[in-house]
C-alpha cells in the first residue's frame, strides 16, 4: 500500500525550492512597506488570501534577534535550494556600526554558489555606494531617486526577472561580461514571444518591446517579431514558443490570423506561460476559443505606467510557472506522493485535457495550482476523459491517494470527521523571527484550507472583529463550498460572554450556512452582575474585578470548546491576556489533560513556544508569576481570583502549570507523530513541512473518537 502518509521517517530533510529574505535597517521608515510589497508580490496578498498566489516564502531581517543583540538574526542560506537576499541599503544602514559586517557575511555566504544563492543590494540613497568596499563592487538595483509616492512596480518587475533567472540557474548579464572571458556557449535566457497581428497589433507590440529594453537593463526577453533571414518561419516561431512565454496582443484582427492561432495552440499544448493583453477596439467577428484560461490585462495606450503592469504580469506568470513545477517536485517528496503524479502549469481546460488523454491511464493525478476548479467545470473536463484525475496540491496532499492501481477510486480523506480547534493569535516574537502578522494569518489560513480539504470541521474561539481570523475562516469556507460543490460543515465559532452579546441577529442570519455560533453564557461565579452587562464594552478590563470576570468567562468558553473538539492546533499566541492563563497555554492544558491530540507549531514564537519549552522540561519566562503580574492590576486580579476560590484546586498557579506541562512532556501530545517528528514540527519555519507533519499525524490516528456525553 503506497499511502502518502504511511511512512515513519520524519520530514526533516525538506528544503524549500526558493526562499526570499528582505534586509533593512529598523530605522529606515520605508523599509517595512517595501518588505510588505515584496511579500505581496512573491508570497501572497494578505488582503486577498483566497486568490491564486506564487507562494514563495518571504522572511524579514530587520528587528534585532534578542535583547542582547544589535543586529538581526543570521540567514540560514543553505536551508533552501535557492536563497535570494534583498538588501535595502539606506543612510542609516551605512552609518550604523555592525551592519556592513552583517551584510558582508551574507555576501560571502552566497558568493561561493551564485547559481544557487544571490544577494541583491538595493540603493535606497546616494550614500548606499559607501556602504562597503566589498558590496560597492556589486551592481546595485538603483532606487535612490525613487520618490516615496512612486510606484514600486518597476523595482518588483526587476526582482521578478532576477528571481526567475536564479530559479532556472540562468546567469545574469553582468556575469557573462565579467573577466575571465565568457564561456564559449551563451547561456539560455528568458524569452518573450510577442504574438500579434501586424494589421492592428504592431504598435502595442513594439511599445511593449521597447519598454522592456528600456526598463530592464538585465533584459532576458526575446522579441520574436522579426525572424532571422534564411530560417523557416514556422521553425523559428516554434523554437521561440518552446523556450519562452507568450504575450498575446489581442486586437480586433488577432483571432482571424492563422499564425496567431498557431502560436496560442502551440504554447497551450506545450504548457508555456501565456498572458493576454486586451487591445480590442471595436470587436471580433468570432473570438478565438482557445485564448482563455490565462491571466489577462487591459491595454491602455494613454497610460505609460500601464506598460509596467503589463510587463509585471508576464514576468509573474513566467516565475509562477517555473516555480510551481520545481516546488511541486519538492512537495511530492515531502508528502510521499507517487512519482507518476504530474504537475500542470495552469488550471486545465478542454484543449490541455485533449492533449493529456494519451497519458491519463498512466498518470494517477494531474495536479494544477490552487484554487481548485469549480465543480461544474471539473465535471465538464472529466466528461472528455473519465480516466482523467485532476486535482490541486491542497486537495491531493490533504487526501492521501489510493495506490496507483486503484486510480479509479476516490481520494481517502486524512481527517474525515475530525473537529479541529484552531488556536491562533498574534505573537510578540514575530518581528524578531523575521515574520509579520501576514505570515501568521497566512499560516492559519493554509492550515484551515488543508483541513477543509481533508474532511475536517473547523472550530475557533474568537470574536467577529473586522479583519479578524474568524472572518477569514468564514470566507474560506464559503469559497471552498462554491468551488467544490461539496457539503462542508459550518465553522464552529465559540463566543464567550460578554463578546456574544455583540453578535447581532443580522450577523448571525447572514452567516447561517457558514458558521454555527456557540454562545457560552457567563459562569455562575463570574463575579459581576451579568444582567447589567449589555455589551462587551460594558466590561472594560481596566479594573481587577473585571479582569477576573473576563478570566472566568474565557475559561468557561475554553472548557466547553475542549469537550466538543477532537484535536487542537496551536500557533503564535499573546504573552499575556485576560484569561486565567495566556489563552494558548490554557487551551493546550485542557486538551492535554483529556489526552486529545495536540499539534504545536513553535516557528511563530509566542505562547505556543512557551508551552513547547515547558513540555521539553524548561521553565519559560512567559509562564511565570513575575512575568504575568508585572502591572498592579494584573497582580490584584490574580489575588482576587485565588481568594475567591475555596481551595487551591483551580487557582492561578504558574509553577504548578509549568510542572504539569513538564510531566506530560512531548510524548503526551498524543498526536500520531513520533518524538523526532514532533521536534521537527515544533521547530520548523517552513509551512509545507508543518502541514505535511500535521496531516501525517491525523492520518495515523484514523477515525476520531466518539463525542463526549
Amino acid at each position: 500500500m503506497n499511502h502518502m502518509h504511511d511512512e515513519t521517517s520524519p520530514a526533516g530533510g525538506y528544503r524549500p525550492r526558493l526562499v526570499i529574505y528582505v534586509v533593512w535597517h529598523p530605522g529606515f521608515e520605508r523599509g517595512q512597506a517595501i518588505a510588505e510589497a515584496i511579500y505581496t508580490q512573491f508570497s501572497r496578498d494578505p488582503e486577498r488570501p483566497y486568490m491564486r498566489a506564487l507562494g514563495i516564502p518571504v522572511f524579514y531581517r530587520s528587528a534585532v534577534s534578542s535583547a542582547d543583540q544589535s543586529l538581526p538574526a543570521p540567514i540560514p542560506v543553505d536551508e533552501a535550494r535557492h536563497t535570494a537576499i534583498i538588501t535595502l541599503v539606506d543612510a542609516k544602514m551605512v552609518l550604523t556600526p555592525g551592519w556592513a559586517e552583517y551584510v558582508e557575511t551574507l555576501w560571502r555566504q552566497v558568493s561561493g554558489s551564485s547559481e544557487r544563492h544571490r544577494l541583491y543590494p538595493v540603493a535606497m540613497s546616494a550614500s548606499a555606494y559607501q556602504f562597503s568596499v566589498q558590496i560597492s563592487e556589486v551592481n546595485f538595483i538603483r532606487l535612490q531617486h525613487l520618490a516615496p509616492e512612486s510606484s514600486l512596480l518597476p523595482f518588483l518587475n526587476q526582482l521578478t526577472n532576477e528571481l526567475a533567472r536564479l530559479l532556472t540557474k540562468r546567469p545574469a548579464i553582468a556575469e557573462l561580461n565579467a573577466d575571465p572571458a565568457p564561456p564559449p556557449t551563451a547561456p539560455e535566457r528568458m524569452q518573450l514571444f510577442i504574438s500579434h497581428a501586424k494589421l492592428d497589433g504592431e504598435k502595442p507590440a513594439l511599445a511593449l518591446r521597447d519598454h522592456i529594453q528600456k526598463t530592464l537593463p538585465l533584459d532576458t526577453f526575446f522579441d520574436a517579431i522579426d525572424i532571422a533571414a534564411g530560417f523557416r518561419f514556422e521553425d523559428q516561431i516554434n523554437q521561440g514558443i518552446e523556450h519562452g512565454a507568450l504575450a498575446v496582443v489581442q486586437t480586433d484582427a488577432y483571432a482571424s490570423r492563422m499564425w496567431c492561432q498557431h502560436e496560442v495552440i502551440r504554447a497551450k499544448r506545450r504548457g508555456r506561460p501565456v498572458v493576454v493583453i486586451h487591445c480590442i477596439e471595436e470587436g471580433e467577428a468570432r473570438s478565438f476559443p482557445y485564448i482563455g484560461n490565462v491571466p489577462t490585462i487591459r491595454w491602455r495606450a494613454d497610460e505609460p505606467a500601464r506598460l509596467d503592469a503589463v510587463v509585471g504580469l508576464v514576468l509573474r506568470e513566467v516565475l509562477r510557472s517555473e516555480y510551481f513545477h520545481r516546488h511541486f517536485d519538492d512537495l511530492k517528496e515531502l508528502f510521499h506522493a507517487p512519482a507518476a503524479v504530474r504537475a500542470l502549469p495552469r488550471a486545465p481546460e478542454l484543449l490541455t485535457c485533449l492533449a493529456l488523454r494519451t497519458e491519463s491511464a498512466q498518470v494517477p493525478y494531474f495536479v494544477y495550482p490552487d484554487p481548485p476548479l469549480a465543480k461544474q467545470e471539473a465535471e465538464l473536463l472529466t466528461e472528455l476523459d473519465p480516466n482523467l484525475r485532476l486535482t490541486t496540491p491542497t486537495l491531493l496532499f490533504a487526501m492521501p491517494s489510493e495506490p496507483v492501481t486503484f486510480a479509479d477510486q476516490g481520494l481517502a480523506r486524512a481527517a474525515a470527521g475530525w473537529r479541529i480547534g484552531l488556536s491562533v493569535s498574534d505573537s510578540p516574537d514575530l518581528a524578531a523571527r523575521g515574520l509579520g502578522s501576514a505570515h501568521l494569518r497566512d499560516a492559519a489560513t493554509e492550515f484551515a484550507r488543508f483541513f477543509l480539504a481533508a474532511g475536517a470541521t473547523l472550530a475557533y474561539g474568537g470574536d467577529l472583529r473586522q479583519g479578524g481570523f474568524t472572518e477569514v475562516l468564514f470566507e474560506l469556507l464559503s469559497t471552498y463550498r462554491a468551488l467544490t460543490g461539496e457539503t462542508v460543515d459550518a465553522v464552529q465559532s465559540y463566543l464567550p460572554w460578554p463578546l456574544n452579546l455583540d453578535l447581532s441577529e443580522e450577523q448571525e442570519a447572514q452567516l447561517l450556512r457558514t458558521a454555527r455560533f456557540h454562545k457560552v453564557p457567563a459562569p455562575a461565579d463570574v463575579g459581576v452582575d451579568a444582567a447589567k452587562i449589555a455589551s462587551a464594552k460594558d466590561l472594560p478590563a481596566g479594573t481587577p474585578q473585571n479582569r477576573v470576570a473576563w478570566a472566568r468567562s474565557l475559561s468557561a468558553m475554553r472548557q466547553r470548546m475542549n469537550t466538543e473538539i477532537h484535536a487542537r492546533l496551536l500557533l503564535g499566541g499573546q504573552a499575556r491576556g485576560l484569561g486565567k492563563y495566556p489563552g494558548l497555554a490554557e487551551e493546550a492544558l485542557l486538551a492535554l489533560r483529556q489526552k486529545k491530540p495536540v499539534y504545536l507549531l513553535g516557528g511563530f514564537g509566542g505562547c505556543a513556544e512557551a508551552v513547547i519549552q515547558a513540555l521539553c522540561g524548561e521553565t519559560p519566562k512567559m509562564l511565570t508569576h513575575d512575568f504575568q503580574s508585572e502591572t498592579p492590576a494584573a497582580r490584584e486580579a490574580i489575588a482576587i481570583y485565588n481568594a475567591q476560590l475555596r481551595s487551591d484546586d483551580g487557582q492561578i498557579d504558574y509553577p504548578a502549570l509549568v510542572s504539569e506541562f513538564q510531566r506530560i512532556g512531548i510524548d503526551g501530545l498524543n498526536n500520531g507523530l513520533s518524538e523526532a517528528e514532533n521536534r521537527r514540527l515544533i521547530s520548523s519555519a517552513h509551512l509545507p513541512e508543518m502541514v505535511a507533519l500535521v496531516l501525517r499525524g491525523l492520518s495515523r490516528l484514523g477515525a476520531p473518537p466518539s463525542p463526549q456525553k
